[in-house]
């Protein structure tokens, strides 16, 4: 049987592509060289393979801070599909990188209530590109002639 193909709402399409240059930024900005360290597992991961995730400290339905910076980093495949981002030492990274004030601040901000704004969403995925775009730029090699 064949399925006709579903119409994705332009919300949810917005949402792909903030999500795409957001989930971009965080592994980029947590890759040094080639290789990140996963910060579940310590374990290392190569950037740009399927190994390479963006996985969220607190789960990504609580969408008040779905799209804050400090609680989404690299992660590998394993650890945040097979281990539902491997809680225990996800919070482990989590003191070690950003310590128990940020920890607190995400836990009590994960309740706040979010409007949904269309235009919002394109300025935010444009400002993450850019993001993304700027820190590439600081880290290419310089070369001289």
């Amino acid at each position: 049987m064949i399925r006709p193909k579903k119409n994705i709402s332009s919300w949810a399409k917005q949402q792909q592509a903030k999500w795409f240059e957001f989930a971009r930024l965080i592994k980029f900005r947590d890759t040094h060289g080639d290789f990140a360290q996963c910060i579940s597992c310590g374990k290392p991961v190569k950037y740009g393979t399927s190994n390479c995730h963006a996985g969220h400290f607190i789960k990504a339905t609580f969408t008040a801070i779905k799209y804050d910076e400090r609680n989404v980093n690299m992660q590998c495949y394993h650890c945040n599909m097979h281990l539902e981002s491997n809680h225990v030492g996800y919070t482990i990274g989590m003191l070690k990188k950003y310590g128990q004030k940020v920890v607190d601040q995400l836990k009590m901000s994960m309740h706040n209530s979010v409007e949904r704004d269309e235009s919002l969403d394109r300025i935010m995925t444009q400002k993450y590109k850019a993001d993304y775009e700027e820190l590439k730029q600081m880290y290419q090699p310089k070369f001289r002639l």
